[in-house]
């Protein structure tokens, strides 16, 4: 699309150069007094009087209180069209007033037009000047021309049909229209990626944007004839120049930004750093509008300006070399508008003969290159969309990784219930969370962990648990194969073809990965995770959900080794009952309890009588037997009511909250007779046992819990003292302090 807007621009660029080939001849002459002259002094003078323009072209250096006077001999051709005029015609130049007179007996109808004060009225046109010749001027014809300005200018005046006229300007209408709008879109889709993208380098570009638009605009004059903006008419050819250095200040500015240099070019980049200063200073002195420095100030504005564009150039050399994308296109694009602003300059300094390329190729390059630039900047576009991809992608993994480590804290704390839980729901409990934790973060159709022989039971698990069916027959069909992956530890992926069903449908595609979980033989166990289709699982999905497993797989194990540690800790190794160390503990605590709440507390001391004889007569072992069957008895009889543990060798302290001594007593009278009903056979021969219990329940003068045994102590040897085998209650307290036994 911006090809053809090329050739559209070149096309009328040709159609209008064409415009200067035609028309009769002129012979220009130049007179430039030392002072005003008016019209009527000017045409009593000899044409000597008048210097030889052989080009054409008029070189000016204008002072608005001292006018030049040009006279224009030409020959005049009849009109074979009564629709037609001829047209003395002027190329756009700043000047102050441009009027024509004939001063003959034949009226010039057309009025004085001034660049900067554009008269509406007036037949103006937007590519030049044209005035009117009246229809009796034939023949041989002499004009006269005041033009007045600051500065330096140039004029080329042409004699054309008024036809030509209104078709060349129409052409310029179409290439000025063209070089406004596509500056104005390009401003609208900067302006769009600077809010999209928030660069600098947007803003940048807008900045040379808006000021090439309005430096063109101020430049051909078009600038002067909209309403508000055209009060800026009151600095002349300084504003101009101010609005050129404006354009100088942001080429530079841009060119900077668009370079991106390396440190190895910190001198040239703290030149384009500094360099805007210089035309920003020139805005400053142009503001003060004194038309005696205008020709200076143009001599140092175009200065600037071709500075402005070799310095950018310069910066794009560099950019290149550095492999920016279209560094190269955009360096031809600053030489041509380099060699574009130097066949301007030429022209207003008439040094070259005024065409529409020194008019106008200028400002078609300008937008051009801006145009480039655009496109140039372009790849910013594909950076940032890289870099917000770049970002997108690192926030979602990081939201991924935060959400694993939410998970697996998350996973990791429910396995600490395990040491809660009760003996057999650890193992159901542990791979009940780790499939609900891999429905959380492995997508899947379903799971499953299938045990067997995992301390001493077969589990399956499924989630959801709809699915159950479907793994029992996969497992009753892959059995071997599920055993032998988990005896390799090799996670693996399987695909199952799935079975027609009844109706003859085929089902989905099941892939299935395949996890072995640690587990000491005989026992073995996997964990399965079912996808439909086609779709795999990646290295790290495996990965992951092998760390889950390995975690619900130790932390069974752990529980496991916990629970046996604390039953050592805790539990008497031979009977199952509280050790000495936990019944103290129990005692005290159950001690304190009834304290608080002011409730009875009974202690129970359990002996076993002739434990020594009857390991001499029946070995240690039948001893340990005995130890048993109590423990046994014991364990039933206290299951709802008290604890119970074993105190020392032979003896053992049952514990009964809120239970009086009668109570108590009767309780330990059914316990006894339960355990010496049993007959106990060993190879030496057959026993029963025989059990003395001591009684005693806490007063208010019991200090502390070893008071309660110490007096239950008493009462064992009070039983056994009256023939064993038998509950005896402890005495009262003070008839025990009386007989001196405390």
């Amino acid at each position: 699309m911006a090809s053809w807007r090329v050739i559209a621009l070149l096309s009328m660029l040709l159609a209008c150069s064409a415009f200067a080939q035609r028309g009769p001849g002129l012979k220009v002459g130049v007179y430039d007094p030392a002072s005003s002259t008016n019209p009527p002094d000017v045409a009593q003078l000899s044409r000597s009087a008048f210097h030889d323009v052989p080009s054409g072209t008029v070189k000016l250096h204008g002072d608005a209180k001292e006018p030049h006077w040009l006279r224009i001999d030409v020959d005049v051709p009849p009109l074979a069209d009564d629709d037609t005029r001829w047209v003395l015609w002027f190329d756009r130049a700043h000047v102050d007033r441009l009027a024509v007179r004939s001063l003959d007996a034949i009226s010039m109808a057309n009025a004085p037009v001034d660049f900067f004060a554009p008269d509406k009225k007036h037949d103006a046109h937007v590519a030049g000047y044209g005035f009117t010749l009246p229809r009796a001027l034939n023949g041989p014809t002499t004009l006269y021309v005041e033009a007045a300005g600051q500065g330096h200018f140039s004029l080329s005046p042409r004699i054309r049909t008024k036809s030509d006229v209104e078709q060349y300007d129409r052409h310029a209408v179409l290439v000025f229209t063209a070089i406004y709008t596509g500056l104005l879109l390009l401003l609208l889709n900067g302006l769009g990626m600077y809010v999209a993208l928030r660069d600098r380098l947007y803003l940048q570009y807008l900045f040379y944007l808006g000021a090439l638009l309005v430096f063109l605009l101020a430049d051909t004059g078009h600038l002067y004839a909209l309403p508000w903006i055209g009060r800026w008419g009151h600095w002349h050819t300084l504003g101009v120049y101010a609005f050129a250095n404006v354009f100088a200040a942001a080429t530079v500015v841009l060119a900077r930004g668009f370079a991106g240099l390396p440190r190895s070019a910190s001198g040239l980049d703290r030149v384009l750093t500094l360099f805007p200063a210089i035309p920003f200073a020139l805005v400053l002195v142009c503001l003060i509008n004194r038309p005696e420095i205008a020709a200076s100030i143009q001599a140092m504005t175009t200065a600037v300006c071709l500075g402005a564009i070799l310095l950018a150039a310069l910066a794009t050399t560099m950019a290149w070399r550095h492999k920016r994308h279209l560094a190269f296109p955009m360096l031809l694009m600053w030489l041509l508008l380099f060699a574009s602003g130097c066949i301007h300059a030429l022209g207003t300094y008439g040094v070259v003969a005024s065409n529409d390329w020194t008019e106008y190729g200028y400002p078609v390059v300008a937008a051009l290159t801006a145009l480039m630039l655009g496109f140039a900047l372009s790849d910013r576009i594909i950076e940032f969309r890289l870099q917000r991809d770049r970002a997108r992608l690192a926030k979602d993994q990081v939201d991924a990784s935060l959400r694993l480590e939410r998970e697996r804290r998350k996973f990791v704390e429910s396995l600490n219930e395990l040491r809660t839980a009760s003996v057999g729901d650890q193992e159901w409990l542990a791979f009940r969370r780790l499939l609900e934790a891999l429905r959380q973060i492995v997508p899947q159709h379903s799971s499953a962990v299938a045990l067997n022989s995992f301390h001493g039971a077969d589990l399956l698990l499924c989630e959801p648990n709809e699915a159950r069916d479907d793994y029992q027959a996969l497992i009753e069909m892959r059995n071997g194969a599920l055993k032998g992956i988990s005896r390799s530890q090799l996670p693996m992926q399987l695909r199952i073809d799935p079975p027609v069903s009844a109706e003859g449908i085929e089902q989905d595609l099941a892939q299935f990965a395949v996890l072995p979980l640690p587990l000491t033989a005989p026992a073995w166990g996997v964990l399965l995770i079912e996808r439909r289709g086609w779709q795999t699982f990646e290295r790290e999905e495996l990965a992951l959900a092998n760390e889950f497993a390995q975690k619900a797989a130790q932390a069974v194990e752990a529980a496991a080794n916990d629970r046996a540690l604390r039953r050592s800790a805790e539990f008497d190794a031979l009977t199952g009952a509280f050790n000495r160390r936990t019944v103290n503990a129990r005692l005290e605590a159950c001690f304190k309890n009834s304290l608080a709440r002011n409730t009875p507390l009974t202690v129970l001391l359990v002996d076993l009588d002739h434990l020594n004889e009857l390991n001499d007569k029946h070995g240690y072992a039948a001893g340990d037997a005995c130890l048993r069957v109590l423990a046994e008895t014991l364990s039933k009889h206290c299951e709802k009511v008290g604890e119970y543990g074993r105190f020392g060798g032979d003896e053992f302290v049952v514990m009964l909250p809120d239970m009086s001594p009668e109570q108590a007593r009767k309780w330990a009278e059914a316990m006894r007779l339960d355990a010496t009903s049993r007959d106990l056979t060993f190879p030496s021969g057959k026993l029963r046992l025989s059990l003395s219990i001591g009684v005693a329940s806490r007063r208010p003068e019991d200090g502390t819990a070893q008071d309660l045994v110490e007096h239950a102590n008493k009462a064992v040897f009070e039983a056994k003292r009256m023939g064993r085998d038998r509950v005896q209650v402890a005495t009262a307290y003070s008839a025990v302090r009386a007989n001196g036994t405390r």
